[in-house]
């Protein structure tokens, strides 16, 4: 391994991480961390964990240490109150130059500069989401964490734009990082989609969604335009939708409830992550109308698998899609009806999209999303010399760990 000029000793704040909830957040975490450990650079990363998340991210290195906290992920307010008042002086003894928070608000009196990251900001942008009490709260803390951070990074041009204006953050200080799909995304043979089809009893060809049933992910809207679809074909295609309860879950099962076509839609809830990319590769298409997302990682995950896309116009997903996905308004029955149809009737058009998803993917790699994250740790710690920390691409590095006390250790375990 080619040796970094001036390693550095950089903290991660993963206090929130709660194992086994696995979406966007948790998605961010495990693949920026395996693409830091490919990175050629002798930088040391010190993971900020709670009791339940030490050992649980299944990485390996020498170049890795977990610091177990006092605290646990899932009692939200006791854990936001320790991180704000009593997580300072933990950074303090671990030694690190720079702290990076991928999903948290900023630390108070933290004594060395802090990197931000902004998934999105939908307390600004949708606000009847939250509780009164939570936007009071957010609407204060957010903005001062803004003020604080050394660097901003937004995974989004969109999301970049809504820091600016919301955040009154200086231009100056943020820098848009986009994410990609896991390595893990890939095309799946014929014999891996057809067991998972028999698993779950998917006969016919189908169009799929894969998303938390939020109220902005719009899946009501997506059964309502099956049906009307379905009321005029006579063809065998199937609906299915997999992912977590969300805001718009009451409205979602009533949609469901009411569908006139209620035997060709299958709700398998959550699945198991390795369950996903074949999911994605049997599918004749993905249909995502949600209207808002800071990114949209089901987009390029279904590129990367070789799913056609057809996504909303809105938010950041024309910009995860890159000109490779068939665009509609998120906001109208009939446009989703429409595209859906498109998806089904026009197999030329599928073949297109899955070409230009395939293209499109190749562009969006996590190994390029760590060595520009780490560019900006570089500089948020040392703003007066900016190193290229990431030559090139070195090996990876393994993955597992045991419960660690609180003073910073390398990592052991069984690789992932």
């Amino acid at each position: 391994m080619l040796a970094t000029p001036n390693p550095m000793r950089i903290g991660l704040n993963l206090l929130p991480w709660l194992p086994g909830r696995r979406g966007g957040l948790e998605t961010y975490d495990r693949s920026l961390l395996r693409a830091l450990l490919e990175l050629d650079t002798d930088d040391t990363f010190v993971l900020f964990l709670s009791r339940e998340a030490v050992g649980a991210l299944g990485l390996q290195s020498s170049r890795l240490e977990e610091w177990g906290c006092p605290i646990y992920s899932r009692y939200r307010p006791l854990r936001a109150l320790w991180e704000q008042t009593r997580f300072a002086p933990w950074v303090a003894r671990s030694g690190v130059e720079v702290l990076f928070c991928p999903h948290s608000l900023l630390p108070t009196r933290c004594p060395v500069p802090m990197v931000q990251l902004v998934h999105d900001l939908q307390v600004f942008d949708l606000p009847e989401n939250f509780s009164r009490l939570k936007r009071a709260y957010l609407y204060r803390r957010l903005p001062d964490s803004a003020r604080r951070a050394a660097r901003i990074i937004a995974i989004s041009e969109f999301t970049c734009q809504s820091v600016v204006r919301n955040l009154r953050a200086p231009a100056e200080k943020t820098s848009v990082i986009l994410e990609a799909a896991s390595p893990d995304f890939t095309p799946r043979s014929g014999e891996e989609v057809a067991a998972l089809r028999g698993r779950f009893g998917l006969q016919q060809p189908y169009l799929l969604c894969l998303s938390t049933s939020h109220k902005h992910k719009h899946l009501d809207r997506l059964v309502r335009a099956f049906d009307a679809l379905k009321d005029t074909r006579e063809g065998p295609e199937q609906l299915v939708l997999a992912g977590l309860p969300g805001t718009g879950e009451t409205e979602f099962r009533a949609a469901l409830e009411q569908a006139r076509h209620r035997e060709d839609i299958f709700h398998l809830g959550r699945l198991p992550y390795e369950e996903l990319s074949p999911l994605y590769a049997g599918a004749l298409g993905l249909v995502f109308p949600s209207c808002y997302e800071g990114f949209g990682l089901p987009v390029v995950e279904a590129m990367a698998c070789g799913c056609p896309v057809a996504c909303s116009d809105a938010g950041s997903l024309p910009e995860a899609a890159g000109g490779a996905a068939l665009l509609f308004d998120c906001h109208s029955d009939q446009a989703v009806t429409a595209v859906m149809r498109s998806l089904l009737e026009e197999p030329a058009l599928r073949e297109g999209l899955r070409v230009r998803g395939l293209e499109r993917v190749k562009s969006l790699t996590w190994l390029e999303t760590a060595r520009q994250t780490l560019e900006v740790l570089h500089q948020a710690a040392r703003p007066s010399h900016t190193p290229s920390p990431a030559k090139r691409v070195g090996a990876q590095r393994g993955a597992g760990g045991e419960a660690p006390r609180p003073v910073s250790r390398p990592v052991s375990g069984a690789s992932r």
